[in-house]
């Protein structure tokens, strides 16, 4: 108890995926990154949502 079991041996990670995915996903926050301000802002319409004004 108290351990995470990873579904293949930790000697067995593929560190060019690990680091392809890490690029990815870095790419997709900073090419977002104002949408997602506007999210937490709750300034951007969200899926089936109507635009709200912001809080002054």
């Amino acid at each position: 108890m108290g351990y995470l079991k990873l579904p293949f041996p930790p000697d067995k990670i593929n560190l060019g995926l690990m680091i392809t995915c890490l690029i990815v996903a870095v790419f997709v926050i900073v090419k977002h990154k104002s949408n997602i301000k506007r999210l937490l802002n709750g300034t951007e319409n969200g899926f089936g949502s109507k635009r709200k004004t912001p809080k002054a």
